[in-house]
């Protein structure tokens, strides 16, 4: 019976593997040729994958997309949220945590980072730009109101100018 569950558990590992490789090429070739020149044979061989075995991850290009700004919006809200449980209570902390893992985000996932920074050049897929759209929306109130917060207590300031 251990055999099976053993057997089990080194399939998913594999299956997360290729789906993770498939990710990343498909957020590197992204990057460098757009949505629109990039294929799926072109992904599937960066990964290292047939693209029979993509389209098992992925039911398309647009699915494959759309997963890869999930993947994106997922690690940065999870930063974000690691940050608030840290530092709760003290806004100050929490907002110079953020910034931080923000910069440590873009250092250590540069494909990823680029990624964002095209993402509304790309412009294809209107559900995943409603989204993102969304979710930062979600993330940007939070820091609303922790600033709003310290603001109340005289921690900081209000300008603009």
């Amino acid at each position: 019976m251990s055999n099976i569950v053993e057997k089990t558990k080194e399939k998913l590992v594999e299956y997360e593997k290729r789906h993770q490789a498939i990710l990343s090429a498909a957020m590197r070739l992204f990057n460098a040729k757009g949505y629109a020149a990039t294929t799926t044979a072109s992904i599937a061989k960066q990964a290292g994958v047939t693209e029979k075995t993509m389209y098992r991850h992925f039911k398309n290009k647009e699915v494959l997309f759309g997963a890869c700004v999930s993947s994106i919006t997922g690690d940065m809200a999870a930063l974000w949220q690691s940050a608030l449980e840290r530092n709760k209570g003290d806004g100050l902390a929490y907002l110079k945590a953020i910034s931080s893992s923000y910069v440590e985000f873009v250092i250590n996932n540069p494909d990823k980072s680029m990624f964002l920074v095209h993402l509304y050049s790309y412009r294809v897929i209107p559900e995943l730009d409603e989204g993102f759209r969304k979710t930062m929306e979600e993330q940007l109130g939070v820091l609303e109101r922790v600033v709003e917060s310290l603001q109340k207590k005289g921690l900081i300031r209000h300008n603009i100018h």
